[in-house]
């Protein structure tokens, strides 16, 4: 939905790029992304190479989730998203709903419903 106030994307360039990398880059989370609550066990980032990339990339790159993102294993108990709508989205939509988000995320503020 709109928001009141610009919000930056943290990725400057698409992401995540399976290229190799000209040097290492440290993900910027100490607990796989987005885990809004202590975790029971450690769940393995899907990204072969740490994101996101600070420096400008040869070429655009699709993104590779087709269910919400980051759980490559089952999980114990539900873990929220950050998006009112889990992204991409796994059941059919009304209409298209392009990524990576109508409005740049993550929302600093709760946003309008």
């Amino acid at each position: 939905v709109p928001h009141p106030h610009p919000v930056p994307h943290p990725h400057p360039v698409p992401y995540p790029h399976p290229v190799p990398h000209p040097h290492p880059v440290p993900h910027p989370h100490p607990v796989p992304y987005p885990h809004p609550v202590p975790h029971p066990h450690p769940v393995p980032h899907p990204h072969p190479v740490p994101y996101p990339h600070p420096v400008p990339h040869p070429h655009p790159v699709p993104h590779p989730h087709p269910v919400p993102y980051p759980h490559p294993v089952p999980h114990p108990h539900p873990v929220p998203h950050p998006h009112p709508v889990p992204y991409p989205h796994p059941v059919p939509h009304p209409h298209p709903v392009p990524h990576p988000h109508p409005v740049p995320y993550p929302h600093p503020a709760p946003c309008p419903a």
